[in-house]
C-alpha cells in the first residue's frame, strides 16, 4: 500500500512539475499589458518603367493615411507610413521627389537600408536622410534584413555604417526599425549584432519578419522575445508569409498555378499573425505590401484593412 502510495505521489509530482514548466513558458510569452503602440503601413508605388510587378498607382496618399486612421480609430496611438516608390529601383533623385510630394503633411519610417532583390541594397547616407527631414515628418528610420542580405552574398557586414546610423538617429531623436527574417543568420551572427547595438537598445525596436520561412509567425516571436537583443520588439507582418509558404521555389515542391498571388492569403490569417504579437507584447507591428490593404490603381481600402483592425482594436 504504502509502495502504490508512494508511486501515486511520485506520478502527481511529475505532472505538477511538467505542468508548472509550460505554464511558466506560457506567461513568459504572454504579456497581460498591451504594448502595442506603433502602427506602420507600407505604401508603394510601382510604375511601368521597372520591372517590378505588379503596377501600383496610388492617386491620393493623403486619401489613404485618413482611411488607416479611421480603421485603426484611435487605437493605437502612432500611426505611420512607410514609402517605397518602385522597389528603390529607380533613381534616389526620383523617389525622393516622390516622398517630398506626397508625404509632407503625414508622418513616415523611412528605409535606410534594404535589398533590391539582387546583388545590390538600397542604402542612404545620412545626409539623404537629412534632406528628407527637411521636408517630411521623419520619426522612424527602418534598417531592413541588413544582416541577411549580407550573409547571404557573402558580404562584410557594414557596422561603420550601421554605427553611424544609429549615431546619428540618436542624435536627431529618431527611433530605428531593424528588422529580420532569417533566424540562421541573425543565430549565426547574434554577438555582432550587439556589438552594432550596444548603447542604442533604447532607440532600437527590432523585429521578425513573418516572411521567414525558419520559423511560424508565432514561434518566430518568442525566439526574437527571448533573444532580448534591444529594450523594444516588434514584427514586419507580411502577406509575403503566403508566398513563402505556396511557391515552389521557396517550398521545393510543385504548387497549383497562381496559389501563391498574395491577395489569396486570408485577411484572418494575417490578422491572427499581428494579434499573436500583440498579445505576446510586441510594441510595433509594420504591415507590407501596400496592395493587400489597398486596391492596385484607386487607392481605396479593401476588406482585409477592415479585417485587421477589427481584430487588433478588439481587446
Amino acid at each position: 500500500m504504502k509502495k502504490k502510495w508512494l508511486t501515486a505521489f511520485s506520478v502527481l509530482l511529475t505532472t505538477l512539475i511538467i505542468g508548472a514548466y509550460f505554464i511558466a513558458g506560457s506567461i513568459s510569452n504572454s504579456d497581460s499589458t498591451t504594448k502595442l503602440d506603433t502602427i506602420v503601413y507600407h505604401v508603394g508605388e510601382h510604375t511601368e518603367t521597372v520591372d517590378y510587378p505588379p503596377v501600383v498607382h496610388i492617386p491620393n496618399i493623403t486619401d489613404v493615411y485618413q482611411q488607416i486612421l479611421a480603421a485603426n480609430n484611435g487605437k493605437y496611438p502612432n500611426v505611420y507610413l512607410l514609402p517605397i516608390y518602385n522597389g528603390h529601383l529607380s533613381s534616389w533623385d526620383e523617389e525622393k521627389a516622390w516622398i517630398k510630394t506626397n508625404f509632407a503633411n503625414i508622418p513616415i519610417m523611412l528605409e535606410a537600408f534594404a535589398s533590391t532583390g539582387g546583388d545590390t541594397a538600397f542604402q542612404l547616407s545620412t545626409d539623404q536622410i537629412t534632406d528628407i527631414m527637411a521636408n517630411v515628418q521623419v520619426k522612424w528610420i527602418r534598417i531592413f534584413e541588413v544582416v541577411g542580405w549580407h550573409a547571404y552574398e557573402g558580404v562584410p557586414f557594414p557596422e561603420d555604417y550601421v554605427t553611424e546610423l544609429l549615431t546619428f538617429c540618436k542624435n536627431n531623436n529618431l527611433k530605428v526599425f531593424w528588422s529580420e527574417w532569417s533566424v540562421w543568420n541573425v543565430n549565426e551572427n547574434v554577438e555582432m549584432i550587439r556589438d552594432a547595438l550596444s548603447g542604442f537598445e533604447d532607440i532600437v525596436t527590432f523585429g521578425f519578419g513573418t516572411n521567414s520561412g525558419d520559423l511560424e509567425p508565432e514561434d518566430g516571436f518568442k525566439w526574437l522575445k527571448n533573444l532580448t537583443l534591444t529594450d523594444h520588439w516588434g514584427a514586419s507582418v507580411q502577406a509575403w508569409w503566403w508566398d513563402t509558404h505556396h511557391n515552389e521555389a521557396w517550398t521545393g515542391e510543385p504548387q497549383p498555378p497562381g496559389l501563391d498571388n498574395l491577395l489569396n492569403m486570408p485577411a484572418s490569417l494575417m490578422a491572427t499573425h499581428a494579434q499573436e504579437c500583440r498579445d505576446m507584447g510586441g510594441e510595433l507591428i509594420q504591415f507590407e505590401p501596400y496592395w493587400y490593404f489597398f486596391n492596385f490603381t484607386d487607392g481605396k481600402a479593401r476588406d482585409s484593412l477592415k479585417t485587421m483592425h477589427e481584430t487588433l482594436n478588439s481587446d
